[in-house]
């Protein structure tokens, strides 16, 4: 039987976009250890069309936020595109973070995914360039970076509050 385009394999597990997972759902983990949980969520929105980002986009923007957040998981915008909106990033990305167009920019995706602004990190995406160009790929890198030391601090968190609840049992017996 073919695949839909809205289900992802992985392994065992069939991910579905348009049904919410629940409970029943094949390969849920009603007890997740860590290695089975998320351990960071960024958003990725387009620079170039934060302007005309419908409200129901933005609503559920924000209800996946608040899912996150009550998970106690970080979080983080990718910001793509950004040469589209402004002549001089375009131009030379090592300006992408004194154009007060992206200051701009940033703002308003941190006020959409209501989070802090250096939360919100600028990207240019290759489209026309043949060849790899090292200050694009720093804002990639620089992105990644940040995405793994969320995830980072996101398992030490996780570490010290098993050693916290591990200290709490082992008072208790």
């Amino acid at each position: 039987m073919p695949q839909s385009f809205t289900t992802l394999r992985l392994g065992s597990l069939t991910f579905n976009p348009v049904e919410k997972a629940s409970t029943k759902s094949p390969g849920f983990v009603k007890e997740p250890t860590v290695k089975d949980r998320m351990h960071v969520v960024v958003f990725v929105l387009d620079g170039s069309t934060l302007d005309v980002l419908s409200g129901g986009v933005v609503s559920k923007l924000k209800d996946i936020k608040r899912l996150v957040v009550d998970r106690g998981i970080p979080q983080l915008a990718f910001l793509t595109k950004m040469d589209k909106i402004c002549e001089t990033a375009n131009k030379d990305v090592s300006k992408m973070f004194t154009s007060s167009v992206l200051e701009d920019a940033v703002n308003k995706a941190a006020d959409i995914v209501a989070i802090p602004r250096s939360h919100v990190l600028p990207v240019k995406n290759y489209e026309k360039e043949t060849q790899l160009k090292t200050d694009i790929n720093i804002l990639a890198l620089t992105a990644l970076r940040e995405a793994l030391m969320f995830a980072d601090d996101f398992l030490e968190n996780q570490f010290e509050l098993e050693q916290e609840n591990s200290q709490t049992l082992n008072t208790r017996d």
